[in-house]
Parts: structure tokens; C-alpha cells; sequence
């Protein structure tokens, strides 16, 4: 089970207390209304309070509402919750009020956190360790490293996340054990998901050797590093260790009632059960379906249905199993579905919403200045009209004045040509931006393209034919590590296309988990090689995301897969330069003008297209730092690709 618990502090510890003693009946009948879930009367009788709070006590208004902002989390209301986290920030700041800074950054980073606005929780966590790192805070630089090593893990950056948790450890001593045990915890975690299961092991026993030695030992903590000793021990087979933590574990979130992890408890005791030859798995697989499906996890779900189909399979009842795993499998289908569309929105949000926004305000800014030359136009107009109009009367008195009155109409005349050729040009300037506003969107009309064109249903159904094929031919093993490999790869591509920069080092593992899948897929019938020098590409290299896998996908289809005989090689070099990224893809395969003719007749790829057409609008932003150039070899093809190092 990939579902591990995670430990995730704030740092606040404030309550209503003697402080708002003159309040206290009003803060009474709020907490009232928070219990009872009141939210809009709760709102307003804050703001009431929030009037009679003394305006020279920045301290007492920046606590008052930093305390319901967190009752109104409490409830889930996280607009109201939001909005009185950041009028405290903001009270705080006029008043110089670092220290409780932290605790708001913490604090609301955490909510943030919670409501998957990852890179705004990243900035709140990033806050709070500048302002303790000023005032040597040693507490809240820990913190800080810790949260801020969550978000890694969350983004599964291992390494990385790795990183902050030990700098956390440094800056902590003997007072802060809780806190001590939750990052070992939380390194035993990115262990686990490393495989190292003896390291994992390692880790969580020293945060339960903290807890158990602590005067007011914490349960709820020690249930949980229980529950991720039992999933090291599954892993390393020995089920017999997993069993009794498992049963600890369970008794302890049956106390605290917590639904969702008792019920990963149980599922785990299933499986442990059924390799101990322990008959109680066959009650608790026909007493977990109805409370799994009315779960709202569908990591949960997943599990469960795979956990059976582990168990069948073992019993040699492939029929059942293969039920099993096609339920496990649909599961996997609705969540990446939800991912995609988390993605597009994403999007949708972070792309067209604020760029495009931007020039919208900007052209509305200069539209408003261009109506009021407009109306100035429009008065020196009526001016110049009465102007005529009395030297038209005047014409009739005297001869003597004709000539006077042609020179001032030809001049009237000059007045309005050039006007109106000053509306002209502004109306152009008008249409110009307008043209340019709408040809902007094509960005986010490109990433959609290459979002869909990465996770193309066609590339999953003939994924999904080759797990059919395989369980059909009982070739058993060879599915599992197929379908391990390609939930990972799906995984891996619904999270890199929703940013818009990754780490380079993500995008290296992201094309072997690619190329694994293509060797798993076809036999391991060519062989592939990268080149490149790990320190400099772990040193912080950020570069846009999936630009290079289509020229890897035209380089094993159209060039290795039709070469008749060995070697094929495929070779990726990567090397950082100061600003760009160089690759360099090279196949000794059949070549360029071969495989065109091979296809000429078949529907190609059009990744390589979509990846162009996405460069090419970004030159717009980076300039010469984006270049492709294709090299025919004497055997095979030579991309080389140039990309920009994008500083995050």
C-alpha cells in the first residue's frame, strides 16, 4: 500500500483566554455557532468584536483574528478561514510582529497544504524560516525545514524532501521530542517509498523509542509509526512482525474513531492474515467491500482489489484474481481521470486566468484613456462648431470680414482631419491589442494539446491489450511488472503536466520510467544508455516539463523498432550549460527517409508537432534558449534539442 501516514505540524498553541475577558460572552456565542456549524452568524458577530477591539493593540487584534481563522478551519469554512489568517499577517506586519509572523505563516501554509494550493503553502513555509532564521528561532526553523520537506514528499522529490528533514533535526533539542519523532516518522516514509524497508525500519523505531519515552506518551503518533512498520514488514515478507502492530494500530484509531485508517489498518491485517494461513482474511474480504466502497479514498479502494487479486493469484484462481485486479484497475482509471482534470483546471487557473487577466487590465486601462481623449475630442468639436456658427453671423454684416472666415473654416477643417486621424490610429492601436490578447491564449490551448496528447487514449488502451494479452497467456509475472511500470508512468505524467517547471532530475527518471515500460513491453530489444553528471543535474536544474519524450517515442517506433538486426542503441546525453539544457538524442536505427517511407501510409505521431508548436510560442518568452536540429547519421538520426534552465 502506497497510502502512508504523513505528519504535518503547525506551530500556533494560542486559545481565547484572558485577553478577550471583556469579550468573553460574545466569543462564548461564537464558539456556539462554530459548533453548531453557524458560519454566517459566526462571521457576523467577529466582525462585531473585531470593531471594539482597541485600534492601538495591534497584538490583540492580530491574535483575535488569527484564533478564528482557525475555528473557521476547524469547520471547514476555508474562504472565511483564509480571509482572517491574512488580516492578521497584515496587522502583524504594521506592528513588526515577527515572531507571531511564524506562527500565522505556519499556520496558514498547513491550510494551504491541506486544500492542495501546494506552491502557496511552499511561499507561507518559506516565510516563516526567513523570519526564524533573523531571530534565530531554532523551534521554527525546524518547522519550517519540516513542512516545507512535506511539500517534497507530497511531490514525491525524495532526495529533496530527505534533505530538509535532517536539516530540521539539526536545529532541534532534547524539549522537542514530538517534534523529533514525527521526522523520523516522516524519513522512515521516504524510505519505504525508496524500498530501502530496513532503513524505513531503522527510522521509525527511533521516532517510537521517542514517544515511549516521553511522560504524556502520544497514541494517535504511535498508532501511526506502527501502521508504517507494519507496510515495511509486508514488504520484506515477514507478516508475522506486521501482524501485532497491525492489531495495535487498529485498537488505538477505533478509540480515536478515525474511519479512513482503521479501515487501512484492516486491509492490511487481511493480507497478513492470509500469508500467516490465518482464516480471519476470509472474514475481514467479506466484511471490508461495503465499507471500502462507501469510502471517498480511492487509493483506499484500489488497494483493496488489488490486495485480492494478490491473494487469488497466490491461490492459483486466476479467474478471481483477474475480476479483482480489472475492479483495481478501474479505480486507477477514475483517479487519473480526476488527476487530468485537476491538471486542465490547473491550467485553466494558473495560464489563462492570470496572464490573460493581466492584459485585460492593461488594455481596459489604456480602452479608459483613449474615451477620455475621446470626450476631449468631442468638446473642442462643439467648440470649433459654435465657432463657425458665429462667423457665419458675423459673415452678413461686413464683406470685409470673407476672407477672414475662409481662412478660419479652412483652418477649422485642418482641426478635424487631424483629429480624426488621431481616432483612427487609437482605434487601430484598440484592434491591435485586442488581436494580440486573443492570440495569447494559444499557450494554454498548447499545454491542453500536449497534456491530452501525453496521457492519449490510444497509448493507454494498447497498454491496457498488453496486460489483457499477458494475463491471457498466464505470462503472470510479466503483467505484474507491466502494470507496476505503467501505473508508475501515468503517475508520473499527470504530475509533471500540471507544472509548468520540474526539476531536471524528475524529468530524467521520467524518461527511463518511459523507456522501461517500451523494454518491458517488447523484450528488451534494444539498449538504452544516458549520459549526463548526476551532481550537476541534482543542483537545483529546473527546466519545462515533457519536451523531450516524443523525440524518444519517434526515435524507438520509427527507428529501432523497424532495424532488423543488433545492436539498437539508444543514447541520451544531457549536459547543463550556464542557461540552456543541451540533448542529444541519438538511435542507430533505420533513419529519417526510411521510416518515412514506412509510414507513409500510416497515421503517425504527432508528438514531435504539438512539442514544436509549444516551442515556438515559448521563444516568444526565452528566445534562442529553445532550438531543435535533426542530424541524418551514417546509421540512425541525431536530435538535438535545446531547452532553458528555468529559474524556479
Amino acid at each position: 500500500m502506497k497510502t502512508s501516514i504523513i505528519f504535518l505540524f503547525f506551530y500556533g498553541t494560542f486559545l481565547f483566554g484572558q485577553d478577550f475577558s471583556p469579550y468573553s460572552k460574545q466569543i462564548g456565542q461564537f464558539q456556539e455557532y462554530i459548533e453548531h456549524n453557524a458560519s454566517e452568524k459566526a462571521n457576523r458577530l467577529v466582525q462585531e468584536i473585531a470593531k471594539k477591539l482597541p485600534e492601538d493593540s495591534l497584538h490583540l487584534r492580530a491574535k483575535f483574528h488569527f484564533l478564528v481563522g482557525k475555528e473557521f478551519s476547524s469547520i471547514g469554512e476555508f474562504q472565511l478561514s483564509e480571509y482572517h489568517y491574512l488580516k492578521s499577517i497584515e496587522i502583524q506586519r504594521q506592528g513588526h510582529l515577527d515572531l507571531f509572523l511564524v506562527d500565522t505563516y505556519l499556520e496558514l501554509g498547513v491550510y494551504y497544504y491541506h486544500n492542495q494550493k501546494i506552491k502557496e503553502a511552499l511561499t507561507q513555509y518559506k516565510n516563516a524560516l526567513e523570519i526564524s532564521i533573523q531571530h534565530e528561532d531554532h523551534f521554527g526553523i525546524a518547522l519550517s525545514y519540516n513542512n516545507i520537506g512535506l511539500i517534497f514528499l507530497y511531490s514525491e522529490s525524495y532526495l529533496e524532501a530527505e534533505k530538509y528533514f535532517l536539516k530540521a533535526l539539526e536545529y532541534l533539542d532534547e524539549e522537542t521530542d514530538y517534534l523529533k519523532s514525527a521526522i523520523y516518522t516522516n524519513l522512515g516514509i521516504i524510505q519505504y517509498f525508496l524500498k530501502d524497508y530496513k532503513k524505513s525500519l531503522d527510522y521509525l523505531s527511533s521516532g517510537e523509542e521517542i514517544i515511549r519515552g516521553s511522560q504524556d506518551e502520544d497514541h494517535y503518533a504511535l498508532a501511526n509509526i506502527q501502521l508504517n512498520k507494519a507496510l515495511n514488514y509486508y514488504e520484506l515478507k515477514e507478516y508475522s512482525k506486521a501482524i501485532p502492530l497491525l492489531e495495535e494500530s487498529k485498537l488505538i484509531y477505533e478509540e480515536v474513531k478515525n474511519g479512513e485508517r482503521l479501515l487501512m489498518a484492516h486491509l492490511n491485517l487481511m493480507l497478513n492474515y492470509y500469508f500467516t494461513q490465518n482464516p480471519l482474511w476470509k472474514d475481514l474480504e467479506e466484511k471490508l467491500e461495503e465499507k471500502v466502497l462507501q469510502s471517498d479514498n480511492s487509493d483506499l479502494k484500489y488497494d483493496f482489489y488489488n490486495y485480492l487479486a494478490t491473494i487469488y493469484k497466490d491461490q492459483k484462481n486466476f479467474a478471481v484474481a483477474f475480476q479483482y485486479l480489472e475492479k483495481a484497475n478501474e479505480w486507477i482509471e477514475k483517479r487519473a481521470k480526476e488527476k487530468t482534470n485537476e491538471a486542465l483546471q490547473a491550467l485553466q487557473n494558473d495560464v489563462n486566468y492570470k496572464k490573460m487577466n493581466l492584459e485585460i487590465q492593461e488594455l481596459s486601462g489604456e480602452h479608459e484613456e483613449l474615451i477620455s481623449e475621446n470626450i476631449e475630442n468631442k468638446e473642442r468639436n462643439e467648440e470649433l462648431y459654435n465657432l463657425n456658427r458665429w462667423i457665419l453671423v458675423l459673415s452678413g454684416v461686413s464683406i470685409l470680414f470673407l476672407f477672414g472666415i475662409i481662412f478660419v473654416l479652412y483652418r477649422s477643417f485642418k482641426v478635424k482631419s487631424k483629429l480624426n486621424n488621431q481616432l483612427e490610429l487609437q482605434n487601430k492601436l484598440i484592434q491591435d491589442k485586442h488581436n494580440e490578447l486573443i492570440n495569447s491564449s494559444d499557450y494554454a490551448i498548447h499545454m491542453e494539446k500536449m497534456l491530452l496528447q501525453q496521457m492519449n487514449p490510444h497509448f493507454i488502451f494498447n497498454a491496457l491489450m498488453t496486460i489483457d494479452a499477458s494475463l491471457n497467456m498466464r505470462e503472470y509475472e510479466f503483467a505484474k511488472k507491466y502494470i507496476e511500470q505503467f501505473t508508475q508512468l501515468i503517475r508520473k505524467t499527470l504530475d509533471n503536466s500540471r507544472s509548468e517547471i520540474i526539476p531536471l532530475e524528475d524529468e530524467i527518471e521520467y524518461l527511463k520510467a518511459y523507456i522501461a515500460l517500451y523494454q518491458t513491453k517488447l523484450g528488451d530489444f534494444f539498449e538504452s544508455r544516458f549520459t549526463y553528471n548526476q551532481e550537476i543535474v541534482e543542483d537545483f536544474v529546473y527546466t519545462p516539463p515533457m519536451l523531450v519524450q516524443p523525440f524518444v517515442e519517434n526515435a524507438i517506433l520509427h527507428g529501432l523498432m523497424h532495424k532488423k538486426e543488433d545492436p539498437k542503441i539508444l543514447e541520451i546525453e544531457i549536459e547543463p550549460l550556464e542557461n540552456t539544457i543541451l540533448w542529444k538524442i541519438r538511435d542507430n536505427g533505420i533513419g529519417r527517409k526510411a521510416s518515412s517511407e514506412k509510414n507513409a501510409k500510416k497515421n503517425i505521431s504527432h508528438g514531435s508537432q504539438i512539442t514544436e508548436d509549444r516551442i515556438s510560442w515559448m521563444q516568444n518568452i526565452y528566445g534562442s534558449s529553445f532550438s531543435i536540429e535533426y542530424t541524418d547519421l551514417e546509421e540512425g538520426t541525431l536530435v538535438t534539442l535545446t531547452t532553458p534552465i528555468v529559474e524556479k
